[in-house]
């Protein structure tokens, strides 16, 4: 069976990747594994370079977001088949098998059941829609009935049996190099969200299969990173929804949304503003008009943050 390269993207993980490289070293067929740091200030890189000096380590100076660290790696690698690990996810015993023994005819990509909180994620989605993503804004991004802007979950949860669908969440996730060459690697205006969603959707668009593979299982934290204020990744993850409207929708469509969020926005900030209330959140608002105006031009806070240089034409 083919050997797989293990691709993990490191922002102050200290505290979690010696229990994803730990079992990421369990799996059979593993080959290459990488660890590319964004920049960490902790001892991401210290425990790394020290525990694992089999690990191919790219310590970037700058936070480059998600989608570029992810794809420095993946231009090196030799192996057929690439699995993108969170730091703060690790593998289930034979879960590496159970995922590279899914890739049949036409498979470009695949998933493993995630567990978070205890609870299986729904991981697997139909693709969005404007329409969903219109009504979800509409109710103050609150009902996720409508599908949100990523689409819904594919029918049949949690899906003991497999199933198939449009895109799979980025925590873990397992790509055929055939699949990049067809449609490219991640796209680098894409700082923190969507990336993934965006990728697999350019697969799905292609004719690849995307599936999950229950077998195999991920436990995932989630935002175990997020060392910020907590309104910056709500803007980063607003930033990365405009920026994925513009990727797979009409100028008309990307324009009433985008209309949408700000109208949305500017309400409650005029509501704030006429109650005297709640500064901090007024200006956070403001943030967020400015990001439905252009979301190029308000800059990524994250610390060392670097934007691609194409931002600015």
């Amino acid at each position: 069976m083919d050997k797989v390269a293990v691709i993990v993207v490191t922002y102050r993980s200290e505290s979690w990747i010696r229990q994803c490289l730990d079992s990421v070293f369990e799996q059979e067929h593993m080959g290459s594994v990488y660890v590319v740091d964004n920049a960490s200030d902790d001892q991401t890189i210290h425990i790394v370079q020290s525990e694992y000096p089999q690990v191919h380590v790219i310590s970037n100076v700058d936070n480059v977001g998600f989608a570029a660290a992810n794809n420095q790696a993946l231009k090196l690698i030799a192996e057929d088949y690439a699995l993108l690990l969170n730091p703060d996810a690790f593998l289930e015993q034979e879960s590496l098998t159970d995922l590279l023994a899914t890739f049949d005819e036409g498979v470009g990509m695949v998933g493993p059941r995630i567990i978070r909180d205890k609870q299986i994620e729904a991981s697997i989605c139909e693709p969005p829609s404007a329409w969903a993503s219109w009504l979800f804004l509409l109710s103050g991004m609150r009902n996720f009935e409508t599908g949100g802007f990523s689409g819904k979950p594919v029918p049949g949860y949690p899906w003991n049996e497999g199933a198939q669908g449009a895109h799979i969440r980025g925590s873990c996730m397992m790509v055929s190099k055939a699949a990049i060459a067809d449609v490219g690697l991640l796209d680098e205006r894409f700082f923190l969200y969507f990336e993934e969603t965006e990728w697999c959707l350019r697969l799905f668009q292609k004719g690849w299969k995307i599936k999950i593979q229950p077998k195999a299982i991920a436990h995932h934290v989630g935002r175990a990173s997020m060392k910020t204020a907590s309104s910056l990744p709500s803007l980063e993850f607003m930033r990365g929804a405009i920026l994925f409207w513009s990727t797979q929708y009409n100028g008309l469509t990307v324009f009433i949304l985008r209309t949408t969020f700000f109208f949305m926005a500017a309400v409650k900030h005029f509501l704030l503003f006429a109650l005297m209330r709640d500064a901090d959140k007024r200006a956070w608002l403001g943030d967020v008009m400015k990001l439905a105006m252009n979301p190029y031009t308000l800059p990524i806070i994250y610390p060392k943050a670097k934007r691609p240089s194409y931002w600015d034409k």
